[in-house]
């Protein structure tokens, strides 16, 4: 039986399959010290709960590497040649959605969830609809494509640029920026790469602000309009030119990468279970189960980190003030106190939405409805206008981005098959 230390959790391998290292944390030590890093990884569901619940002894005001291409406070003094590229070229933005805590967090909350409102979603209907419907409209029958690059990276970035109102036109230049965004996020980069990134970063900033502009002289109906006004229904103060663009940054990469890989898992999991499709085409029903079994066994957010505040402990073990708190909602997702036979895939579930896919707590995902009807309508598409589904390397063959906190396929070649008419 392999123990804690049989792990490197910097190792590539590690990071591209954590599942067999977080059980093993789970069940010997569910928080753990890791040596390398020094964090401590958390694992079981009840001390993530606790830990997500107490924002005010594990705080989210952290400054992992990856978002200092969003970040605008004491930038100067933590990465001076990034600040010299924003001020050159950019705004500094602040920290809204992800990197705050209540009392401030939760006014950024009450905007975004009145903007992603359940009548907002459904009013988002007919344009998702449209867009799984052009992606899909692309692939030939019975023809070899790499799902992730044709369909998932795709559809959820057409619909985000639907939030500011962008022109289809501008669809590849803001993909190249995202690609370019997440690329640098996946696993270590170089320093020169990771400057790149910060130079479009600002790219794209600038381009949000120049929407942000148009609908301050005319309203045009888009997200982004709903965002900018969304005060007039909370009482909250109006949201700056910054806020708004971080939060534009945050729906990027939370709204983007995640539904991208929730995506992906899906098909994969459909293209090696025949079976498990059938049961899809004819019990449409099915489709929101299999959704929340997907996200509860291939969690797409695997940890996010917290910071303790005070010196505390969790479970018994003691964490001092300024350790880094990993919260492995993958492994929460597979914990036997929470579900019965983690491991196995069912459809339909008895846990249904009862995972930690979306996150706990304060900072629970204020997208998931929008995730979930995005995620509905695509799984139902494919249903409706596919007989088959096939996986066209071997299963073995498919590899996972190396990264400590995502789960994402690096490509699925698939072929889909049209109905017989």
């Amino acid at each position: 039986m392999k123990c804690p230390a049989d792990f490197d959790f910097i190792d590539p391998a590690v990071q591209s399959d954590p599942m067999e290292f977080l059980a093993t944390l789970r069940h010997q030590a569910p928080v753990y010290r890791e040596p390398r890093t020094g964090a401590y990884m958390v694992t079981r569901g009840k001390d993530i709960r606790y830990v997500a619940e107490h924002h005010e002894i594990f705080t989210s005001y952290i400054d992992p590497s990856v978002f200092l291409v969003c970040q605008g406070l004491s930038l100067e003094e933590k990465d001076p040649e990034v600040a010299a590229i924003f001020k050159k070229k950019a705004r500094l933005i602040p920290h809204t959605l992800l990197l705050t805590d209540p009392p401030i967090h939760m006014r950024y909350r009450r905007l975004a969830l009145e903007a992603l409102s359940p009548k907002a979603v459904k009013a988002l209907v007919p344009l998702i609809e449209q867009q799984v419907e052009r992606f899909i409209a692309q692939f030939d029958s019975g023809k070899s494509i790499d799902f992730v690059a044709e369909f998932c990276e795709r559809l959820p970035l057409s619909i985000i640029i639907q939030f500011i109102g962008a022109p289809d036109s501008d669809f590849e230049l803001i993909n190249r920026w995202a690609h370019q965004f997440f690329s640098t996020e996946m696993g270590q980069k170089s320093r020169e790469e990771y400057l790149k990134t910060v130079d479009m970063m600002c790219d794209m900033f600038n381009y949000v602000e120049r929407r942000i502009e148009a609908v301050q002289e005319q309203r045009d109906g888009t997200l982004l309009d709903d965002l900018m006004h969304a005060h007039l229904a909370t009482g909250d103060e109006p949201l700056t030119i910054e806020e708004l663009i971080s939060i534009f940054h945050v729906f990027l990469v939370a709204g983007h990468d995640t539904t991208r890989q929730t995506l992906a898992s899906g098909m994969r999991i459909l293209a090696t279970k025949p079976e498990l499709f059938s049961q899809l085409q004819q019990h449409p029903e099915h489709v929101g189960s299999f959704i929340e079994e997907t996200i509860r066994m291939f969690s797409p957010a695997v940890m996010t980190p917290r910071v303790a505040a005070v010196d505390t402990e969790i479970d018994g073990v003691s964490i001092p003030k300024g350790a880094t708190v990993f919260l492995c909602w993958g492994s929460a997702n597979r914990d036997e106190a929470f579900f019965n036979e983690p491991d196995q895939f069912r459809c339909p579930n008895e846990s249904g939405k009862e995972h930690f896919g979306f996150g706990y707590g304060q900072h629970f995902c204020v997208g998931n409805r929008l995730a979930r009807t995005t995620l509905s309508i695509a799984f139902a598409a494919f249903a409706n206008r596919y007989g088959s589904i096939s996986l066209m390397v071997p299963e073995s063959e498919l590899q996972y981005e190396p990264a400590i906190n995502l789960r994402a396929l690096v490509s699925l070649p698939i072929a889909c098959v049209r109905k017989a008419i």
